[in-house]
């Protein structure tokens, strides 16, 4: 059976993994979102106001 003391670390690792994972998310959207940015026509006044 599992320590209290393992079951502590290997929550631990989880959290920082998970902390992890979300930061790599956020960073590829951020990206996908600059480059559609530099490959997308500005949004014009029209068009903004059909929206």
């Amino acid at each position: 059976m599992t320590s209290p003391a393992d079951a502590d670390a290997n929550l631990k690792r989880a959290l920082q993994e998970l902390g992890q994972n979300e930061a790599a998310v956020a960073e590829a959207i951020n990206e996908a979102r600059a480059e559609h940015s530099r490959t997308e026509p500005p949004v014009t006044g029209p068009e903004l106001l059909e929206r």
